[in-house]
């Protein structure tokens, strides 16, 4: 199972969610805590067009209606938000990026050449 928590943002960082209304809602982070010396614990205090939102590093983000970076997309084999381009990789407990295949890229080159 994945871990779910949201890495550290930097201040200016734009989060979206679905709100209970059913709209997009987008915000920008403005301050940001630290627990740990590491940073690796963090609270952030984000602005919207509603007023202020808080998000952290406790929380899963699981749902739609959870904060997320903007542009992750949900990965409904691992059920977990990852960053476009990545996927959940157990074995190293980390979003590692997707790469290609070469075999892909091959047969889609022959196709085009026999079009």
């Amino acid at each position: 199972m994945p871990t779910t928590v949201l890495p550290r943002p930097q201040l200016g960082d734009h989060m979206e969610r679905q709100n209970l209304n059913g709209r997009h809602e987008e915000a920008v982070v403005i301050s940001i805590i630290n627990n740990s010396e590491d940073g690796s614990y963090w609270q952030a205090i984000m602005f919207t067009k509603n007023g202020t939102e808080f998000v952290s590093s406790d929380k899963e983000h699981r749902g739609v209606h959870d904060w997320r970076p903007k542009g992750w997309v949900f990965d409904k084999q691992d059920h977990c938000w990852t960053p476009p381009g990545h996927r959940w990789d157990s074995t190293k407990n980390r979003f590692v990026q997707v790469r290609k295949s070469k075999a892909a890229k091959a047969s889609s080159a022959e196709a085009a050449a026999t079009a």
